[in-house]
């Protein structure tokens, strides 16, 4: 695998550090807290082998003045040089494509961008508008928009250049009126307009933020949320007091569903999908593809669990919180993701196909009653010994029960 490198290199008071391509043999991918609020480093070389800087990395480097950032990296998470108040020169490639909130809050490499513009743009990336005024007439040269737009906005123009906003970026400008979003943009972060009045003007049927046929807020909704028909992209939150969601036919794609307080108090309980459909369906009230292989959603509030006999993919957080299921039966799904099942703290018994292979990460935190593993089939590939689950020869230890302590097969010695 290969390595993120997540601790210090060397002494602390180093004021020269270079980041290794390799270590332990394994390429250095990702850095990940490995500077965070060191006070002495000053110059950091990163090796062509980095793709990722995470978020904070460098936060608190007060002697940091300069860093280039090598053509290998594609994204820059929020704040990974916040706070390096002496870092005055970045080199940032064409090859970052994502840079995160406030990842250069309060350097002195900002405040020299602002005096120069007051709108500061990186790689069609509009990171900053904190000096731009209160009616902001965004550059052609914008793509995206990664930034917090100051709370006392009053007016927005967008370019027809953009195709996305992020997270939050209006949210709580609330003297916020007029603002027309041009029909290139594809993809508003969760609670982009919060809280503005424009976002009051524009509901449909006092309900649904819909831009562009894409749905992204809902306020005011009752028991039983029927999706507009027409809308192709859902990228939004829903009240946890809502009991069912219906999605239309001409929906395409859910890129992110979720609850505007918390999962564990969500009440859903029955999740359809128009017959005609041509990417999703439903079946025993859950959200399944198409041709039903894979199962992407479970309501919070099912308390029994069909799942169908063909499906073969249970998809990530699939049945997160779903806190009142006490057994389940996974068919033909060989491998579960990470936090499949988190939260699930009445489940006590899971049956798995005797072909099982494993698990990505963690699939039960929270599932603190699981002591029992079952298996369907005939294939022999896999057993259950001392209630847990094997390979066929107990070379591999595949599962073991959230509530069980396993003891583990020991070979006969030879004779």
């Amino acid at each position: 695998r290969d390595f993120c490198l997540s601790r210090g290199l060397g002494d602390v008071y180093k004021r020269q550090v270079v980041v290794p391509e390799k270590l332990g043999g394994k390429d250095v991918v990702a850095i990940h807290n490995a500077f965070r609020e060191n006070e002495n480093v000053k110059t950091v070389k990163l090796p062509s082998s980095v793709t990722a800087i995470e978020r904070g990395v460098f936060s608190g480097c007060t002697s940091l003045t300069e860093i280039t950032i090598p053509s290998s990296v594609t994204y820059i998470e929020s704040e990974t040089f916040s706070g390096c108040t002496s870092l005055s020169k970045i080199t940032i490639p064409s090859s970052v494509t994502n840079i995160g909130k406030e990842a250069f809050a309060g350097t002195k490499w900002l405040s020299d961008k602002q005096k120069a513009n007051p709108y500061v743009v990186i790689n069609g990336i509009l990171i900053d508008v904190s000096k731009a005024g209160t009616n902001l007439n965004i550059p052609a040269t914008v793509k995206e928009i990664s930034c917090d737009i100051p709370k006392n906005v009053v007016s927005v123009t967008l370019p027809s250049s953009i195709t996305s906003i992020g997270d939050g970026a209006f949210s709580g400008c609330t003297s916020l009126e007029i603002i027309e979003i041009p029909e290139t943009v594809e993809s508003m972060g969760i609670s982009c307009f919060s809280g503005t009045k424009w976002l009051e003007n524009n509901l449909v049927d006092g309900k649904y933020l819909i831009v562009n046929n894409i749905l992204y807020d809902t306020q005011n909704l009752n028991d039983e949320v029927v999706i507009p028909d027409g809308v192709r992209k859902v990228i939004t939150r829903f009240p946890t007091s809502i009991h069912s969601i219906s999605f239309p036919a001409s929906v395409e794609e859910i890129i992110h569903v979720d609850f505007s307080l918390d999962y564990h108090q969500a009440n859903l309980y029955e999740i359809l999908v128009d017959s005609d459909n041509k990417n999703y369906s439903s079946y025993d009230g859950c959200l399944y593809s198409k041709d039903k292989k894979t199962l992407y959603w479970c309501p919070t509030l099912k308390e029994k669990v069909s799942v169908y006999p063909e499906t073969t993919q249970i998809a990530y957080n699939a049945f997160s919180y779903c806190d009142k299921l006490e057994s389940i039966d996974i068919k033909k799904t060989t491998h579960l993701e990470e936090g499949t099942f988190f939260g699930c703290s009445e489940l006590t018994t899971i049956t798995v196909p005797d072909n099982f292979e494993g698990m990505q990460g963690i699939a039960f935190d929270g599932c603190d009653k699981f002591t029992t593993i079952k298996l369907s089939g005939n294939s022999g590939k896999d057993v259950i010994y001392k209630g847990c689950l094997y390979n066929k020869d107990k070379t591999k230890l595949i599962m073991v029960p959230v509530a069980k302590t396993c003891l583990l097969y020991t070979s006969p010695s030879p004779r």
